[in-house]
């Protein structure tokens, strides 16, 4: 099933403003650069028209999809995909670090990238339905005592993992 990325006005706007400005210096450098002869300033155009293009492509394009066996996650020209048995937990974050995500309003999903624990913040619309068809696909259950609010793997699905690495 494929969801959208919430979106927060603030970093929604941020996002609009520094396209609208890469798209309207890029071509302001490249006539700088044409009068002057400058290809350092003619490169510089280029790689301004490119971030104009990031930027708009990841407001159209930051989107969630969980299948049979994986999350992935789209983010402009980015593309990630988690296999879904290696989901550990999920946590809600306000975490502002950089991220597949257009609001501050978000999940951590902490999964295992072979010897390595790794994390990703995203913000899915309709996040109770988001979060109900992940744990079912990953076989995570809400946490209970302190990590109330956070999804763990079931306890049975670690007993089967580690019987079959034996």
């Amino acid at each position: 099933m494929h969801y959208a990325s919430q979106r927060d006005p603030q970093l929604v706007g941020l996002l609009q403003r520094a396209s609208v400005a890469f798209l309207i210096g890029a071509p302001l450098l490249a006539i700088v650069s044409w009068r002057i002869h400058s290809e350092l300033l003619a490169m510089l155009s280029a790689v301004v028209l490119a971030l104009g293009i990031g930027c708009l492509w990841t407001l159209h394009a930051t989107s969630y999809e969980i299948t049979a066996d994986r999350l992935r996650i789209r983010c402009g020209p980015s593309r990630m995909a988690i296999p879904c048995e290696t989901v550990l937990r999920i946590t809600p974050s306000t975490d502002r670090r950089n991220a597949p995500a257009l609001s501050f309003d978000r999940l951590q999903v902490d999964y295992d990238q072979g010897k390595r624990r790794r994390s990703v913040l995203i913000s899915p619309v309709n996040r109770n339905q988001f979060l109900e068809h992940l744990c079912k696909v990953a076989g995570l259950e809400m946490a209970q005592g302190a990590d109330e609010g956070s999804y763990v793997r079931r306890e049975s699905s670690l007993k089967t993992d580690s019987s079959q690495t034996r």
